[in-house]
């Protein structure tokens, strides 16, 4: 079972008490809430999938996800003895804000924010076109839509109209459609979306690049004596962290230096003083996961894997918003995998060390946020440098261009 890679999955979950029927995801349908927040879906007994919430200031939507994408949701109408509607291996958006001309001149007459969907802004349709391009890197749900002039504006899309699609058209559409289109449902939502830049969007995302950035030239590959220095020293998963240290850009002995600081390489959990997870035991996929939903809920994070990541994001009204495991998760970096979470620290060290005038001191300080741990990572990198036979200076020039993560 699998979600979207941005969405919460801990606010507002339902599949506990609607466990859903399982589904092979191949289409889709975008509906608009009415409403200016995210709903109560009546606990759960009628929600979709997803429901995208804008944040105005932020600029982007905020994703909640309430089944998984491989069961199916609660929000169509579903008659006796005609089709299938939520159960037809469907996707289900919910998008708050309304489709409706005369809902949004009330709204606006009395000052609320909210998007009126078939004239969202930008970077609502950017963010939608972003799930719809994941929608088929992960399932094959096509990037298409019912037709071209399909999308008819509210309230003319409410009840029979022509755009809403017969039995067997629904049976065999893979795509993306809106409720105003589905059989044996009379809402008309979301009425006239654009739904032709959302989907040149997402077909941007999807396209190869045809000029891809170069990869960073980096450190040469760790010559293997090092590499068992490291081990001897005491560092674990070393082979693995020379690979992450070509990826990354960051020079081995200055990787050693941190995991000698953070774990020793060993990928475990933290001792944070009341942080959440396991103090001390083995990260997986399953305790990241649930580790993930607790700090996203306001608990106090702590350390994960050989680096040690800890910033989970900002405490706002008791939420979080994943801080550098939701950036790592949008990179395609799994923070339970060990050699991934070493790209992304090591990545993060060097990001540090090019902003702060080739300081490994500074840059150890802004990794940890003491100036003591700045001070014993410079010595400690110092240490390093000898016991690996390095030559040239302690504060060589980085590659300033982004890291590539390559899985």
């Amino acid at each position: 079972m699998s979600t979207y890679a941005r969405a919460n999955t801990s606010a507002a979950w339902y599949q506990d008490n609607f466990p859903g029927a399982v589904m092979d995801p191949n289409a889709g349908v975008l509906h608009t809430t009415e409403g200016t927040s995210l709903p109560g879906y009546s606990g759960g007994a009628t929600a979709p999938n997803y429901t995208a919430v804008p944040d105005f200031a932020a600029k982007r939507l905020r994703w909640f996800a309430h089944f998984p994408d491989e069961r199916s949701s609660r929000a169509l109408q579903n008659d006796a003895g005609g089709v299938e509607t939520n159960t037809l291996n469907v996707v289900q958006v919910e998008l708050v804000g309304t489709c409706d001309p005369r809902t949004a001149a009330s709204w606006r007459a009395k000052g609320a924010r909210f998007i009126f969907w078939p004239d969202a802004p930008d970077w609502a349709l950017a963010d939608l076109a972003h799930f719809i391009a994941d929608m088929n890197r992960r399932h094959g749900i096509k990037v298409q839509g019912p037709g071209t002039g399909r999308w008819t504006p509210y309230p003319e899309s409410y009840g029979a109209g022509g755009q809403r699609f017969s039995f067997t058209a629904w049976r065999n559409f893979y795509g993306w459609c809106g409720h105003q289109h589905v059989p044996e449902n009379d809402h008309g939502d979301p009425g006239a979306l654009d739904w032709g830049r959302v989907e040149r969007m997402a077909k941007e995302l999807l396209a190869p690049d045809p000029k891809p950035e170069p990869k960073p030239k980096g450190p040469r590959p760790v010559a293997k004596w090092r590499v068992e220095a490291a081990k001897k020293a005491g560092i674990q998963n070393a082979e693995l962290a020379a690979r992450a240290c070509r990826k990354a850009g960051l020079p081995f002995w200055v990787a050693c230096a941190l995991l000698e600081k953070e774990s020793h390489g060993r990928n475990v959990f933290g001792h944070d003083q009341g942080g959440a997870g396991w103090p001390g035991q083995p990260v997986t996929k399953e305790r990241f996961q649930q580790f993930y939903r607790e700090v996203l809920n306001g608990a106090t994070s702590n350390g994960v894997g050989p680096c040690q990541i800890t910033w989970a994001g900002s405490l706002i009204q008791g939420k979080r918003d994943g801080g550098y495991f939701r950036e790592m998760l949008e990179m395609g970096l799994d923070p339970w995998d060990p050699e991934e979470n070493m790209v992304f620290g090591f990545a993060l060290l060097r990001k540090h060390y090019n902003a702060l005038d080739d300081s490994w001191r500074a840059a150890g300080t802004a990794y940890n946020g003491r100036a003591s741990y700045g001070a014993d990572f410079l010595a400690k990198a110092k240490e390093w440098k000898a016991r690996l036979k390095i030559k040239g200076t302690l504060n060589p020039k980085l590659d300033r261009r982004p890291a590539v993560f390559i899985k």
